[in-house]
């Protein structure tokens, strides 16, 4: 990505929006700024930094409501994850009614976080996690919509799709008829793309996001975010 994902992190307590810095300061693609859960400033804030990405942990329903609005309308076409409680289905339907691009609970891990963030700025919309899933997926309406290709290639996505297999670099290579030295460049493009630092962890991030297209049921089942009712 040719430039910095501008994010705009926006909680109502000072020490999340100081945690979720310290998860994105270390990756070079993001461009972190921090906001208060005041609606003018997110509106000041997101009218300034343009399309934008937004984290938002945010639990009174009609201010993060409009916190939604202002990254919407003012962020230039900017996407919304929103963090809710694991088994708040109330909060959690409301949320994706408001304008929710990304549903992720409270609970998840920091690499699935780095992920979720590159995937919503390439205009996916999902639900990350299993819990959430099962309570809402009866009133859920809609496919996968995670697109494995506007992240990896097609190359990486069958170097992946081995990993998960355990395939050594060696058993790689023979399969896909390239050298071990290919491989390795692969794989190094995989991690940084999905922002983890083993080929473990790249497994378990694109499992969890439903990456992997092996036609597996993933870890927690990414789908549309629509027609979500809270009866």
């Amino acid at each position: 990505m040719a430039e910095p994902i501008r994010v705009l992190i926006v909680a109502d307590s000072p020490i999340i929006r100081v945690g979720f810095q310290h998860i994105l300061e270390d990756a070079a693609e993001f461009d972190v700024t921090l906001c208060p859960s005041d609606p003018a400033a997110v509106r000041e804030a997101a009218a300034s930094l343009g399309r934008c990405i937004a984290l938002v942990d945010v639990v009174q329903r009609e201010r993060r409501a409009a916190v939604i609005e202002a990254i919407k309308r003012e962020g230039a076409g900017g996407k919304a994850i929103v963090f809710v409680g694991a088994s708040d289905r109330m909060s959690a339907s409301a949320a994706v009614r408001d304008g929710a691009d990304v549903l992720l609970d409270r609970g998840t891990e920091e690499s699935v976080i780095l992920l979720a963030t590159k995937l919503a700025y390439l205009g996916n919309s999902f639900i990350v996690s299993e819990t959430l899933w099962s309570s809402l997926t009866s009133s859920v309406v809609g496919r996968p919509s995670v697109d494995p290709g506007a992240l990896l290639t097609s190359r990486e996505q069958e170097v992946l799709a081995l990993l998960d297999s355990g395939r050594s670099d060696a058993a790689i290579a023979r399969e896909l008829f390239i050298s071990v030295r290919t491989v390795k460049h692969h794989v190094s493009h995989i991690l940084q793309k999905l922002s983890v630092s083993s080929r473990k962890e790249a497994v378990e991030a694109a499992r969890s996001m439903g990456l992997l297209g092996n036609g597996a049921q993933p870890t927690a089942a990414p789908v549309a975010l629509q027609a979500v009712s809270t009866s």
